[in-house]
């Protein structure tokens, strides 16, 4: 965080993470993650950042951010493979002429318009240390049906759903912000 001291960014980044509930995926937890789902991970090259797009509109923005971002980088090109997830998601590897490192590769995927979520949580990921390389694409298993995503989760405390919730509890469910803070 530019200009903040590192414990004020550190402060907030973590208050953040505490209000979502987000616990950091480890690579081990990761793996699990995707053969629950029938999925592989892959990993990007030195050169290649993944870029994450859930919508027609962050599409179009990311066309338009890589051509700016070729002119001050060498991009040898992109590839883009339709999600697992289905609908207007897309996996996109772009190949850079260079070697970035995880953090660099977290920022220009943010830039050229991948899922902010995402990369704000494999950023703490990183910097906690919790897992050295945080950046993976979920892809298919050879001749296997992935299971659906879950979208959310309803607080075990109040009912109300999160859409954007992920599991926070030892046992696998969820407990919304409100609902920790006045056990």
């Amino acid at each position: 965080m530019v200009g903040i001291p590192l414990s004020v960014g550190n402060l907030v980044l973590n208050h953040l993470f505490l209000q979502s509930g987000y616990k950091a995926k480890t690579p081990v937890q990761t793996e699990e993650r995707a053969d629950e789902r029938g999925m592989e991970i892959r990993y990007p090259k030195a050169n290649e950042l993944f870029v994450d797009i859930d919508s027609a509109r962050d599409f179009a923005r990311f066309k338009t951010m890589v051509e700016m971002l070729g002119r001050i980088e060498p991009v040898k090109g992109w590839t883009d493979t339709p999600s697992a997830s289905g609908g207007q998601h897309r996996h996109i590897t772009v190949t850079l002429g260079r070697t970035v490192s995880d953090f660099e590769r977290i920022a220009l995927q943010a830039m050229l318009g991948s899922d902010l979520k995402r990369e704000l949580l494999s950023f703490e990921q990183l910097k906690t240390g919790v897992n050295p390389h945080p950046t993976v694409f979920f892809e298919p298993k050879a001749g296997v049906t992935p299971k659906a995503k879950k979208t959310g989760f309803h607080c075990t405390g109040c009912n109300l759903k999160n859409e954007f919730a992920e599991a926070n509890q030892d046992d696998g469910t969820y407990l919304c912000f409100n609902c920790r803070t006045e056990e």
